[in-house]
C-alpha cells in the first residue's frame, strides 16, 4: 500500500526538522491535504518517496488590505443573542468547572485579563478573552457581524468539523475558558471516517475574505492541550491573498501542532512535544516546500501555556511561554496579512493501530477537550496598521 504523503512530511518535520519540497506529479482534486495522486517528496536535495495521499485538505489562505481591520473586540468578546439570519449560531452557558492552577513542568496558569505586549512598543489589534465571555457567536460559513466561522474558508476541512449545535457541540463557553471538544456525537461523521468522532474549528476569515487578518506582528494563543491518543490541537495562520485568488502560492505558519501520538505507540507516547512549522503551498506554481522544528515542552499537557509567533519582513520567530524556541527566514508569502485558525482534530501523529499502518480512532478519549483562555494579536512597527 502506498505511504501517505502526509505521514512522510510529518516524520520529516518531527524527527529531523529538515527542509523539504513536495512536487505534485499527477493529482486529482479531492478532500485531501495534498490531493490524491503521485507526489515526489525531497528532503535535503534527495527524493524520499512517492505515494497516494488519503489524508485531508488545508485551505491555503490569504491577506487583508490591512489599513482597515475593523473593530477590535474588547474583554467580554463577542457576546450575542440567539441564532440569527444566515445560520448564525450562539453557544452559551456551561456546566464543567474551569481548569486552573500551575501544572507540572512549568505550565502556566492563566486567570484571564489582558496579556502584556510581547515586545515593548507592540500594540494589540485583536483580542478574544474567553475567560470573561458568557456566550460565543460562531457562524458556520459566512462571517456576517461575527468574529469566527466554524470551517476552513476554502471549504477544505480535513477533519469532521461540525457547525455549532449547542454547548460543547463542539464549543463550550461560560466556565472561564473556551472548550473545543472532540467527541462521538451520533452525527457529524456521516462516512465514519473517524469512527463517529467530530470536532471543532474557529477561523477568523470567511471564503469571501471578510474577517480579521494581520500583516506582521505577534500572534498568540493561551491554551491547554488534551494530550490523549490521536488528539491533534493546533493554532495556525494562513494568508488572505491566496484564499481570494485561488491557484496562487500561499503561506501556512503553524504556531503549534501538538500530537497525542508523538512517539512510538502503544508504550512510548510522548505528548509533551509539539511542532513549529512553516509551509509554502505552491498551488500548481512550482513545488510545495517548508520546514519545521520539534519543540520539547515538559508539562505541556498539564496546564495552560502560551504559544506565539512573531512574523516580520526578514525573520519568523516562534515562542513557547514567551521564550524563543525556533526561528526561520521569512519568505514572500509570509509577508502578507495572515488570518487565524484554532482547532481540535484527530490524527497527525504516529499511526497506532495493531498493524502500525493506520489510526485506531477508538483509542481516543471520549470526549477530548482543548481548553483556550485567549487569542491575541499585536501589530509591530512593521505593520501597516501600527
Amino acid at each position: 500500500m502506498p505511504i501517505p504523503v502526509e505521514m512522510l512530511v510529518h516524520h520529516v518535520k518531527e524527527e529531523a526538522g529538515l527542509p523539504y519540497t513536495l512536487e505534485r506529479l499527477d493529482a486529482m482534486k479531492t478532500r485531501t491535504m495534498f490531493g490524491t495522486g503521485l507526489f515526489l517528496l525531497t528532503v535535503g536535495g534527495g527524493p524520499i518517496s512517492c505515494g497516494n495521499s488519503p489524508g485531508s485538505s488545508f485551505g491555503s489562505g490569504g491577506a487583508v488590505s490591512v489599513g482597515d481591520l475593523g473593530g477590535i473586540p474588547g474583554a467580554g468578546g463577542n457576546a450575542g443573542g440567539g441564532a440569527g439570519a444566515g445560520g448564525n449560531a450562539v453557544v452559551a452557558g456551561g456546566t464543567n468547572n474551569a481548569r486552573g492552577g500551575a501544572g507540572a513542568g512549568g505550565s502556566t496558569a492563566v486567570a484571564g485579563g489582558t496579556p502584556n505586549p510581547p515586545v515593548a512598543g507592540y500594540h494589540r489589534v485583536f483580542f478574544q478573552d474567553f475567560t470573561t465571555m458568557a456566550s460565543l457567536q460562531v457562524n458556520p460559513w459566512d462571517m456576517g457581524s461575527g468574529i469566527w466561522i466554524a470551517h476552513t474558508p476554502s471549504a477544505k476541512d480535513w477533519f469532521t468539523f461540525i457547525d455549532p449545535v449547542d454547548n460543547y457541540n463542539p464549543f463550550g463557553i461560560g466556565d472561564g475558558e473556551l472548550t473545543i471538544r472532540v467527541a462521538k456525537r451520533g452525527y457529524g461523521d456521516p462516512n465514519n471516517w473517524f469512527s463517529g468522532y467530530s470536532g471543532g474549528l474557529l477561523c477568523s476569515m470567511d471564503g469571501s475574505g471578510n474577517g480579521f487578518a494581520q500583516q506582521y506582528g505577534y500572534f498568540e494563543v493561551s491554551m491547554w492541550c488534551p494530550g490523549g491518543p490521536n488528539t491533534w490541537p493546533a493554532f495556525w495562520l494562513l494568508d488572505r491573498p491566496s484564499l481570494i485568488a485561488m491557484g496562487t502560492a500561499g503561506s501556512e505558519i503553524d504556531v503549534v501542532e501538538e500530537y497525542g501520538n508523538w512517539g512510538t505507540p502503544p508504550n512510548d507516547l510522548q505528548p509533551d512535544n509539539y511542532m513549529a512549522t512553516w509551509h509554502r503551498w505552491a498551488n500548481g506554481n512550482g513545488s510545495d516546500d517548508g520546514q519545521g522544528s520539534p519543540v520539547s515542552a515538559p508539562g505541556l499537557t498539564a496546564g495552560y501555556h502560551r504559544f506565539g509567533v512573531d512574523i516580520e519582513p526578514d525573520t519568523i520567530v516562534w515562542y513557547y511561554d514567551r521564550a524563543e524556541v525556533w526561528r526561520a527566514p521569512s519568505y514572500a508569502e509570509a509577508k502578507r496579512p495572515m488570518f487565524l485558525l484554532l482547532n481540535l482534530a484527530l490524527g497527525g501523529g504516529t499511526y497506532n493501530n495493531t498493524a502500525g499502518d493506520d489510526y485506531d480512532w477508538n483509542l481516543t478519549p471520549n470526549p477530548s477537550d482543548l481548553k483556550v483562555a485567549y487569542v491575541a494579536v499585536w501589530a509591530s512597527p512593521n505593520s501597516p496598521n501600527y
